[in-house]
């Protein structure tokens, strides 16, 4: 009698425990799929600038991943300004110095450095380590030098992931637009002045 009864837990406990390990987290929202899609044509416009020689478009691997097999490890670089070519271009260890703001593909501004329109006269560069911020944030400041100016389109998997984190505003599953200047870069152990 014991035996029958377990063996109807059973039945009734295993479905019930496949359904719950197969939760809503593993299926990608609609958010999700929509900016994947406008990274795919991000990345398709950018191919086809750089294939017809515009060279003010990049497509740059993660400098964090081996090797660099789907789109996704990849983040898109247009320039709209090139400061001079024999700058320095940080590394993951160094500090820099810059403006930016950061926005969702809706047009949804999450973070910045400077309120309004960019104003040069007024907006103070602020300081971080390049290997503080997220990994396609800190791939597209390695190939900038300092007086780039760009826009940077990061995919989640270089972002945040599918995953909103606590007290974010930025959904999971959300590609990145950064609009970037970068001022100064500064390898590690110098002492990076109060203000520049």
């Amino acid at each position: 009698m014991r035996v029958r009864s377990l063996w109807r837990l059973l039945l009734v406990a295993l479905p019930l425990a496949a359904t719950l390990a197969c939760n809503d987290e593993d299926e990608p929202t609609e958010w999700q799929l929509d900016n994947e899609a406008y990274f795919q044509q991000r990345i398709d416009e950018a191919q086809a600038a750089i294939n017809a020689g515009d060279a003010s478009w990049q497509i740059v691997a993660s400098t964090q991943l081996a090797s660099a097999t789907a789109a996704t490890d990849n983040v898109i670089m247009h320039f709209y300004e090139r400061g001079p070519a024999d700058g320095r271009r940080p590394l993951y260890t160094d500090s820099v110095r810059l403006h930016f703001r950061g926005t969702l593909t809706d047009g949804t501004i999450f973070s910045q450095t400077y309120g309004g329109e960019f104003d040069p006269l007024r907006a103070v560069p602020q300081k971080m380590g390049v290997g503080s911020t997220v990994d396609g944030f800190a791939t597209a400041l390695q190939h900038m030098r300092p007086g780039d100016h760009c826009q940077v389109v990061v995919p989640h998997q270089l972002g945040y992931g599918t995953t909103q984190q606590s007290g974010s505003s930025i959904p999971g599953g959300s590609t990145l637009v950064f609009d970037i200047r970068l001022v100064a870069a500064y390898p590690v152990g110098t002492v990076v002045p109060l203000w520049q």
